[in-house]
Order: structure tokens, then sequence, then C-alpha cells
């Protein structure tokens, strides 16, 4: 296993609430500044993915019920599509490019729901008003429902390690469990990192990521540091760094970046940005 590597180089950031790279390309999911009481059609951005020069925007037209913003973005490169995660209506929507649009519900699915593809190319949702991770093949069909140990309160993200076992993250506030843990389909903690509230292990873990080599990021809400962890969950270091409100943390090893999405509540109206590394 070769070293892990802690965001080398910073490439550019976005105003936008999540972004995603397929095809030598790079999409930006724009937020909306408030809330629709119709469904309204959502914008996204469309960049060159070395140059990061603008190449035009994909319009996502209007679904029946869907009237405010969508909470997260995944790619896939095989299916060639994007994945978005809608809370106010509970829902996946599937966009295959260039214009094939579907979408299905999930329940659970809350406004910190955090969506990834797997290896075998299924789409992980972490449903967090549900305590539970589910699995659907690209055509929306639920191929297994991972129901998280009891102990495994307020679950801020998740990822897939290796295939059947999967990240997680939980943690928040007066919680007394503040942690990373490494679970198998069954929902059994194999390995955990973190411990009770106010150590100095782990302090409201926000998100987490995964580089090709499977070292684990873990980025914490409550103080400026990202913990690097072995695939076993065993401590290697931590870095500082200077962003506020992380909210999403995402790998591409496909185009070699880590993207940040952080929330500048110095900004007048606490804008959505991405920040993009070459890992």
């Amino acid at each position: 296993m070769t070293g892990y590597c802690l965001f080398s180089e910073y490439v550019t950031e976005f105003e936008c609430a999540s972004v995603a790279f397929l095809d030598k390309k790079l999409f930006a999911l724009q937020s909306q500044n408030a809330i629709s009481l119709y469904p309204t059609p959502k914008e996204m951005n469309v960049y060159d993915a070395s140059t990061f020069d603008a190449l035009g925007t994909i319009t996502i037209p209007a679904l029946p019920g869907c009237r405010s913003d969508f909470v997260d973005m995944a790619v896939c490169c095989f299916y060639h599509c994007l994945y978005f995660a809608h809370a106010e209506n509970t829902c996946i929507v599937r966009l295959k490019l260039p214009s094939e649009l579907r979408k299905w519900k999930v329940d659970g699915i809350g406004y910190d729901a955090v969506i990834s593809v797997t290896r075998s190319h299924e789409l992980l949702v972490m449903c967090d008003q549900s305590n539970k991770l589910k699995l659907f093949s690209t055509d929306g069909l639920l191929r297994m429902t991972v129901d998280l140990q009891p102990d495994i309160v307020n679950v801020t993200s998740a990822v897939e390690l290796i295939p059947g076992h999967y990240l997680v993250t939980h943690g928040e506030g007066s919680d007394e469990l503040h942690r990373v843990c490494l679970v198998n389909i069954e929902g059994k903690i194999l390995h955990a990192y973190g411990g009770f509230k106010g150590s100095y292990m782990l302090n409201c873990p926000k998100a987490v990521a995964v580089d090709q080599h499977g070292f684990v990021y873990v980025a914490e809400a409550c103080s400026d540091r990202f913990i690097v962890l072995k695939p076993n969950l065993e401590y290697i270091c931590y870095k500082r760094h200077d962003f506020r409100d992380v909210q999403r943390m995402k790998m591409d090893n496909v185009s070699r970046f880590m993207c940040i999405s952080q929330i500048k509540k110095s900004h007048p109206k606490s804008r959505k940005w991405v920040t993009v590394f070459q890992i």
C-alpha cells in the first residue's frame, strides 16, 4: 500500500451545492437562494475538467413536487449518469446524459442525506432520518437495506470502503458517541474510531471519503481537522485546515480530485461553495 495524500494542491473553487466529474467535464449543481412554492427547473453549470473553462449550462427539467434544492449529487461513469438526492420529496433523481430523466422514492431521505456510487455501480443512499443505508440499481430497484446498530445515532455520512463494507460517521452535538465505523451488510460494526463526546479522538465527524489506496479521510464539523485512518480505522495522523462548516467530502479517483463542500457563513447569504484539490 502506498502513501496517503492530504489534498496536495489547491485547484479551484465554485459557488455551488455540489460537483461531480464525468467525461473530462465538471458538473456544478447551482444552489437556489430560496425555496420555491412550485416545481422549478434546476441549473447545472458545465466546465472543462482540465482548464475549468465554462462550457455551458444544463437545465434539469422541473419534476412534479420537486420545489426546493437537491441536497447531494453523485456520478456513475459506468452508466454515464448523474444522481441527485431530493430531501423534501424523499426521492432520487437520475439524469442519464444528455437528457434522460427519471426518479424514484426513497423513504428516510432528509436534508443531510448523502449519496455515492459503489464499485459495482450501485447507488448507496444514506437515509439520515431512518438510520439505514440503502443500495439501489441504476434503475431504482432496491438491492439491499443495511440496518445500522442502535448505538449509531445521527449518521452524517456514508461511503463504500470495499464491496459489502461501508464507512459511516455519526455523532452530533450532545450525542454520547462520535465515531467513524466500518460496518458489514448486516450492519454489524467491524471496526470503529472515536469515542465519547469531548474526547480528543473525534469531535462531530461530518464527512468521510476513501482514496484509491483505501485510506480513510474524516472531516470534523466542530474543529479544523482532517483525520487520516488506515482501512481498518487505525489512526495515522491529522492535518489542520481553514475550512468552516464542512458539509460533504467527495473523492473522485478517476480524475484524482478531492472536493470539499462547505457553507461560507461570512458570505451575506451563507452561500454553498465547493473547493477542489488535486490528490
